[in-house]
């Protein structure tokens, strides 16, 4: 049995149309799955503070309290901060993506 024309042209069309898709499948999970991780506030003190990333409250701990969140991928450096009720800075570190991995993604805030 003889293909028509047509017929030879869709099969070629095959391996490259399977190729397209697979790099566009491939493009959106990459675009879609923005690589982060779960980083963990640990009170370490024996009073109540409120954590923050800059200037942007991140967290209320009680003490021994702890909270994940997850962070996306970032670069430089970010401030992270707590005070105590009183408003006073007790901690204050800046931390960069790899301080943060060599710190196993935990940030402890101890107190002075």
């Amino acid at each position: 049995m003889r293909q028509s024309a047509s017929t030879r042209v869709s099969l070629r069309c095959v391996p490259r149309l399977a190729l397209a898709l697979a790099l566009t499948g491939a493009l959106v999970l990459a675009v879609a799955c923005d690589p982060g991780e779960n980083v963990t506030y640990k009170n370490d003190t024996d009073v109540a503070i409120s954590v923050f990333q800059g200037n942007d409250l991140e967290a209320e701990l009680s003490p021994g309290e702890q909270r994940t969140f997850t962070f996306i991928v970032y670069q430089g450096a970010r401030t992270f901060s707590a005070k105590d009720e009183a408003g006073n800075v007790i901690f204050r570190e800046e931390y960069t993506w790899d301080d943060l991995k060599r710190l196993r993604w935990q940030i402890t805030i101890r107190a002075k």
